[in-house]
């Protein structure tokens, strides 16, 4: 049961010096983002390596920017979409869809709320809601061109490959269906 898990690759970030230090300045330090921690009905932990030596566990994902400043200072809520589901955490990082563009929506499925590159999804497991399947969803991890990072369902972020998709092919009314069946070759 992981609890704390990897990052399949660490990840170059900065750290706004309110969340780390007793007497902020109001900069942005240089980290590097190599795990996370996962405890149920709190947003996800991260933990980055200062560039002074110091580890810092359990941030935040809204204390981390992938530039040396962003356009805002969004609250919690705003960048992850929900707590962690349970202890037992995974994160998957596809080999195909890393680091390619993608679109966030807005809550109704329709609205834009940025733009970004994905990075990996955090994928928990073992838990009433991961192995109800109309409820078990991932959360890409996004960098968001305003400098932010999100966590955002897959079912919200729209990946833009030049070689395959159509950004401007509209999704049909009512949205992508959820899965709402525990599919098995042997009934």
């Amino acid at each position: 049961m992981p609890h704390n898990v990897d990052l399949p690759t660490h990840r170059y970030v900065w750290v706004r010096d309110s969340y780390i230090y007793n007497n902020p300045t109001g900069s942005y330090v240089p980290a590097v983002w190599f795990g996370i921690s996962s405890h149920p009905g709190r947003a996800f932990g991260c933990h980055v390596l200062l560039d002074n030596g110091a580890t810092v566990i359990d941030l935040p994902l809204v204390a981390l920017t992938h530039f040396d400043s962003a356009e805002t200072h969004p609250e919690v809520e705003e960048v992850v979409a929900w707590d962690a589901f349970g202890w037992d955490v995974q994160v998957y990082e596809a080999q195909y869809l890393r680091d390619l563009s993608v679109e966030m929506l807005e809550e109704n499925h329709r609205d834009t709320l940025g733009t970004g590159e994905a990075w990996f999804a955090i994928d928990w497991v073992n838990n009433g809601w991961s192995n109800y399947p109309q409820q078990h969803k991932w959360l890409w991890v996004v960098a968001g061109d305003d400098g932010n990072l999100y966590a955002m369902p897959q079912d919200r972020v729209l990946f833009q490959e030049a070689s395959f998709t159509d950004h401007y092919k509209e999704i049909p009314e009512g949205g992508i269906k959820r899965q709402k069946v525990v599919w098995s070759a042997e009934k």
